[in-house]
């Protein structure tokens, strides 16, 4: 009998149905389903709340605990910070850029030089231009797109219509833009190069925006929308004229983003740029105080102009104005990760797969798999990494390019987020826009089916591999580089690295194995002890035809017969596994007839894709113990136990559970074959990052082998 304690076992988690992990994605998606028909509100904090109170009992059932749970949770939501900061920080530039004249410049020439005939093919391309050049969908909304909302608006185009042209546009200079993240992202993950993926989803991407436009002027030219008020216009003119001073500094705002954003900078810090170039013109041009500056930044600037199309353009931004936003965020990316956490999309898509048998079904697959992640999580970074690192050994083996996948994760991922309502993007662009969904306005979903390159890029990337067009078979040099490692290094733009900084955190583990010098042709170098020890405080190598032992940074030399005896630091080791040992949590596990601690181990752990070390105290009945081709059996035995657990995808790196011993006499120790013990203390680190010698970096976000 084995009994747990504090436990984040996975003993009885493993292969969650798929019948069971459905059950909470199909109960949220209901209750948003009523919520929307039967009340006509869209609101979807409350199901997502319930979305995750149904996955927690799914999770309960299967073992695991509140804790585990929690933690996978907030795991998501740092993964998405730099995406929350961007948000906080659009409210800003709206509030700044409103004070400064540059909404009112923009939108006061707009409606001087557009005609309805062309408005929505031109705001169109202005926001495709506009998001290339900057890299983000959200920042071109946040600014651009309310421009052209309220051009249309005045125009007497409905929102939705004017919203379908702002988001195909926006969108598709996020997807093409090299330096955007998600455009980052993808490669990334499955081992390719930026600018191949670029060129690799024009095929799909081109045909569905040119669509976009056509249909954008077809309507134009035949909308039969009332005739517009010249007198409303005329009033709304008068206003901006007498209440902004249009002069043309007040373009340098978007002009400063737009230099940041080609010279290299990444989002955030060129998005402060134009924030900072925002506040300074509203006091030097508009005569703002310092005072209304600081109540910008918190509140968004307030107008009281007499003519309700004024106010309601105008009064807009600040942090305040994106907490409804952030709350609905928050409850859907913490829903997204509790499912992850407790294997909801692992079971769905592995059962997936295994019913693959060509490649158009692997690509439908890859695609619609990402939809239905970001169903569930409200998040399109976390189901590109995740369908990006599982469907990657898929395409080698079907001997088709990675780049067909970037392209799919890409097209499920970048292009359909903003067309679910309860998605971080979605939600962004209904209260950026001003569509008030969430109170009552629901005919403005109507966005979702005019927003046409967005869903016809994903469908033309599944019709492409059923006729067998623009599927590009992998390249001898490709299925080298594939077989050599999980996948290849990507060429990652400047920007992006610092978003990989907040997505990854610092190397914390330190590896040199003979079979990564062999890949690599590089020879194994021996290193000495005290220079290995400066990667960490746990862990072991090889001196010779000796295994060296480090725990809690002393060292000891186990030779044939399992003796153990410390060691200085002058002895030259190679095949080093390292790392700083910090825990994050406990686990202890006791068993009356003695349990094999191979099997208990990895049971424990709360993901089987993630690299974990191990410190822990335990007793066993009985222990084997080899060093090399020696091996020795000790009987009832109480000492230490450490070492590391590495995923499936590592065997060719590192390879496997590999755990040793020493006794509390420190006089037996060694590598352990197999062990039965009675009780089991554990402290378990996630490694998610770990720096492999000579000189590799194995980065477990996107399992890249990087030079």
């Amino acid at each position: 009998m084995v009994k747990r304690k504090m436990s984040n076992s996975k003993i009885n988690q493993n292969e969650l149905p798929v019948w069971l992990a459905i059950i909470p994605i199909l109960l949220t998606v209901a209750l948003l389903a009523v919520q929307l028909i039967v009340f006509r509100s869209f609101d979807p904090q409350a199901p997502l709340l319930f979305g995750i109170m149904f996955s927690a009992l799914v999770g309960i059932s299967r073992g695991w605990k509140w804790q585990d749970m929690e933690k996978g949770m907030f795991n998501i939501i740092v993964i998405s910070l730099p995406a929350i900061a961007i948000l906080l920080l659009i409210g800003v530039l709206i509030g700044s850029w409103v004070a400064s004249g540059t909404v009112p410049f923009l939108v006061y020439y707009g409606l001087e030089l557009l005609s309805p005939e062309i408005f929505l093919a031109s705001g169109f391309v202005l926001c495709a231009i506009m998001s290339l050049a900057l890299g983000t969908s959200w920042g071109t909304i946040g600014t651009l797109g309310i421009v052209i909302a309220g051009i249309g608006e005045t125009m007497g185009f409905p929102l939705w219509l004017s919203t379908a042209a702002v988001v195909s546009g926006a969108f598709f200079g996020d997807k093409m833009s090299p330096i955007s993240d998600t455009t980052n992202l993808a490669p990334a993950i499955t081992g390719t190069k930026v600018y191949d993926h670029v060129r690799n989803m024009v095929p799909t991407t081109v045909p569905a925006m040119m669509a976009g436009l056509v249909v954008y002027l077809i309507i134009g030219f035949s909308y039969d929308i009332p005739e517009m008020d010249h007198s409303k216009v005329d009033q709304l003119l008068t206003v901006i004229d007498s209440g902004f001073d249009l002069n043309f500094l007040t373009l340098l705002p978007p002009i400063i983003i737009v230099i940041l954003a080609l010279s290299g900078v990444s989002a955030i810090p060129a998005m402060f740029g134009g924030v900072f170039a925002g506040l300074v013109i509203a006091v030097a041009v508009q005569g703002h105080s310092v005072g209304e500056i600081f109540e910008i930044i918190r509140s968004g600037y307030h107008i009281k102009t007499g003519l309700p199309s004024a106010d309601n353009l105008f009064n807009r931004g600040g942090i305040v104005s994106m907490s409804d936003t952030m709350s609905i965020v928050f409850f859907a990316l913490t829903f997204g990760g509790i499912l992850e956490r407790i294997g909801v999309f692992d079971a769905i898509l592995k059962h997936l797969l295994k019913r693959i048998k060509k490649f158009w079904q692997l690509q439908v697959s890859a695609i619609s798999g990402t939809i239905m992640m970001i169903l569930g999580t409200g998040d399109s970074y976390l189901p590109m990494a995740f369908i990006g690192r599982l469907f990657s050994k898929a395409y080698d083996k079907f001997g088709y390019s990675r780049l067909n996948l970037s392209r799919a994760i890409e097209e499920g991922g970048t292009l359909m987020t903003p067309l679910i309502p309860w998605s971080a993007s979605g939600i962004f662009v209904s209260t950026t826009l001003g569509l008030g969904i969430t109170e009552g306005n629901v005919e403005n979903l109507l966005y979702i089916p005019l927003s046409i390159g967005c869903w016809l890029s994903p469908i033309l990337g599944i019709i492409f591999p059923i006729m067998g067009w623009f599927s590009k078979k992998a390249t001898p040099e490709e299925i080298k580089a594939y077989s050599g490692a999980d996948s290849d290094s990507a060429n990652i733009s400047q920007p992006f690295k610092s978003f990989l900084k907040w997505y990854n955190p610092p190397v914390n583990a330190y590896v040199s194995t003979p079979e990564i010098a062999l890949k690599n042709d590089i020879s194994d170098v021996e290193i000495p002890l005290k220079e290995v020890l400066e990667h960490g405080n746990m862990g072991f190598a090889h001196s010779g035809n000796n295994l060296v032992l480090i725990n809690n940074n002393i060292s000891y030399i186990v030779n044939d017969d399992m003796n153990v005896s410390p060691v200085d630091g002058n002895v030259n080791l190679h095949a080093v596994n390292l790392t700083h040992f910090s825990k994050d949590y406990d686990e202890t596990v006791e068993t009356s007839d003695g349990s094999e601690i191979n099997k208990i181990i990895p049971a424990v752990l709360p993901s089987q894709n993630m690299i974990y070390g191990f410190n822990a105290d335990a007793v066993f009945k009985a222990l084997t113990l080899k060093n090399g081709g020696q091996s020795v059996v000790i009987e009832n035995t109480y000492g230490r136990v450490f070492g590391f657990y590495y995923p499936d995808f590592m065997k060719n790196i590192a390879g496997g559970l590999k755990l040793f011993y020493i006794d509390s006499k420190r006089e037996k120790g060694g590598m352990i074959e197999s062990g039965l013990m009675t009780k089991l203390e554990l402290e378990i680190s996630q490694i998610p990052k770990l720096n492999a010698g000579l000189p590799v970096t194995v980065n477990f976000l996107t399992a890249d082998l990087e030079g």
